[in-house]
């Protein structure tokens, strides 16, 4: 019963390594050129910022320059952030230790055993 329900788990697992894998093949590319594009542009923008710092205007030009601005560098940064941490979590499952997985098997597999004489008797 226990047994069962690890591999189904292992299978799953398996199935998501597969997934990402085939992921990573189709769109490794277009990921890697999106984040460098983002890590342009972020860099772009802030420079953009520094320089309207810097510049003597009034308050209104300042916000109505500084507000989008604020808004594309927030944009691009959570861009980057998101896909780097959904990466991150995808790379963390698939090369999870497999010494982990050997003692959840071995405990799943001795807790099936110490169960196994009381699946057969009724309550009551």
């Amino acid at each position: 019963m226990v047994y069962l329900l690890c591999v189904d788990r292992r299978q799953v697992h398996l199935e998501l390594i597969k997934s990402t894998r085939s992921t990573n093949e189709a769109y490794g590319i277009q990921i890697l050129f999106s984040m460098t594009i983002s890590f342009v542009f972020i860099t772009s923008l802030l420079y953009y910022a520094y320089s309207i710092i810097w510049v003597n205007m009034n308050a209104e030009m300042f916000r109505r320059e500084m507000i989008p601005l604020v808004g594309w560098i927030l944009f691009y940064a959570s861009k980057v952030l998101i896909i780097n941490h959904t990466c991150a979590l995808a790379s963390i499952e698939v090369s999870a230790p497999k010494i982990t997985n050997s003692i959840k098997m071995h405990f799943l597999t001795f807790l099936n055993a110490a169960l196994e004489p009381f699946a057969g008797r009724k309550h009551g």
